[in-house]
């Protein structure tokens, strides 16, 4: 049929990818123009609970052709907006219409160009310790359906806070840690229904308030913080690496796929009463 006369020649201009077997096999019966089964292909791919963010964006971007061939326009928008929120950068595979192109330009822009995250914040508590919340942007329909917290205070803690949520009741998850004295070690991750993770954060909390108390304490602290040239010690691991941040800027994200090429940092202010 004229279709496969139009696939075939795509593999010879396919890009060499380190994928899953499960992706390759997908790909091939795609290029084979056996659309239904590389559309039970990928989706086989997707429940894998060893889903890696690599293979989710390989898969939704095949999907969302597959379906547009398949006259599913509906579904092909879907996988075409997760494909992007996985990859703001993607493009469908080698060879699609036009078709294919503007609806990726599409998911582009109702995402702004937007890819999916986690964000961790920390704020401080009326009772003396803090709030800690993750939470999840932008608002993609099944792409993930859990989100899970957990902070520590050390490797051997004995009580570690968790926390979990189901995306469709909520876009975050927060924990209330009791002590602000104490640093605190969190980790969030997006996850599919079969326990895969997607998306993932990483936050170290500092101490917010000095060990003295009255305003030998706080004139020690000031001290210090002048040593230090305006710099309080707000230490912070990002991905192996430490940083010092600079003024009342606590707040600190890591955003990385499930291997470790995408990572991103933030940092955004928080009124802390004890440094006023």
């Amino acid at each position: 049929m004229c279709v496969a006369a139009l696939v075939i020649p795509w593999a010879l201009s396919m890009p060499v990818l380190a994928q899953s077997p499960g992706i390759e096999a997908a790909r091939a019966a795609f290029y084979d123009a056996s659309f239904r089964r590389a559309r039970d292909l990928f989706t086989e791919v997707l429940a894998s609970p060893e889903l890696t963010r690599e293979d989710a964006t390989e898969a939704y971007r095949f999907l969302a052709t597959i379906e547009l061939l398949l006259r599913r326009a509906d579904a092909a928008r879907g996988h075409a907006t997760r494909a992007v929120a996985l990859d703001p950068h993607v493009e469908p595979p080698e060879g699609s219409s036009s078709r294919a192109g503007r609806l990726f330009d599409e998911a582009r822009q109702a995402l702004d160009g937007e890819a999916l995250r986690l964000r961790i914040v920390a704020e401080a508590s009326d009772t003396g310790g803090r709030i800690v919340t993750a939470r999840l942007t932008p608002d993609v329909a099944e792409l993930v359906t859990r989100l899970r917290l957990r902070c520590t205070r050390g490797d051997d803690d004995p009580s570690p806070r968790a926390a979990d949520a189901l995306v469709a009741d909520s876009r975050e998850v927060a924990l209330s840690l009791p002590d602000a004295r104490v640093r605190w070690s969190c980790a969030a991750t997006a996850e599919t229904s079969s326990g895969a993770t997607l998306v993932r954060a990483v936050h170290r909390t500092a101490r917010v308030t000095d060990r003295s108390s009255g305003s030998e304490g706080r004139d020690r602290r000031r001290r210090r913080e002048d040593d230090d040239s305006g710099m309080p010690v707000w230490p912070w691991l990002v991905g192996g690496a430490g940083a010092i941040v600079v003024g009342a800027v606590i707040v600190g994200i890591v955003v990385a796929s499930s291997g470790d090429d995408l990572t991103r940092i933030e940092l955004g202010p928080i009124d802390v009463p004890a440094w006023r």
